[in-house]
C-alpha cells in the first residue's frame, strides 16, 4: 500500500515460479489497498479476477481524465480480439495449426506450451 502508480511506467510485478514479469500500470495514482487473499490464494486471480480476485484498489487524483485514456465498449473488444489473434499465431508456430473453427484457448498456455517463451508473451502481451 501507498505505492505511486505512473501510467505506462512499471507499476507492479507478477511471478510464476521462477518467471518474473513486470506489468505496466494503466492509470496514475496511488495504491489504496490489496487483496490479502489473493495473497494467501493466488489462484483467486485467475479463477474470480471480477469478484474475490482482486489484485488492488488505486486512488487516483484525476478520476476524469483516468477513465478518459481508458479502453471501453468497443475499443476494448477490438484491441481483445487483436490480442488473441496474435496469441493464436504464436500457439501455432510452436503447436502448428488450431482447430478450424477457432476453438477454445486452454487454460495455462504457457503450462502446456513453454516453448512459446516466458521472455516472448511478456515482451508482446505486457509490453515489457
Amino acid at each position: 500500500m501507498g505505492k505511486e502508480l505512473d501510467q505506462s511506467k512499471v507499476g507492479w510485478g507478477l511471478r510464476r515460479k521462477q518467471n518474473q514479469a513486470d506489468v505496466l500500470s494503466p492509470v496514475n495514482g496511488v495504491i489504496v489497498e490489496v487483496n490479502s487473499k489473493v495473497r494467501e490464494n493466488p489462484e483467486l486471480a485467475n479463477r474470480e479476477p471480477y469478484g474475490d480476485g482482486w489484485l488492488f484498489m488505486v486512488r487516483t487524483p484525476d478520476i476524469k481524465g483516468t477513465m478518459n485514456s481508458l479502453l471501453t465498449d468497443d475499443g476494448s473488444l477490438a484491441w481483445m480480439s487483436d490480442e488473441v489473434r496474435q496469441l493464436e499465431g504464436m500457439i501455432e508456430e510452436v503447436a502448428g495449426p488450431l482447430a478450424a473453427d477457432g476453438g477454445y484457448l486452454a487454460d495455462d498456455i504457457y503450462g502446456n506450451l513453454p516453448n512459446i517463451g516466458w521472455k516472448n508473451l511478456t515482451r508482446t502481451f505486457l509490453k515489457t
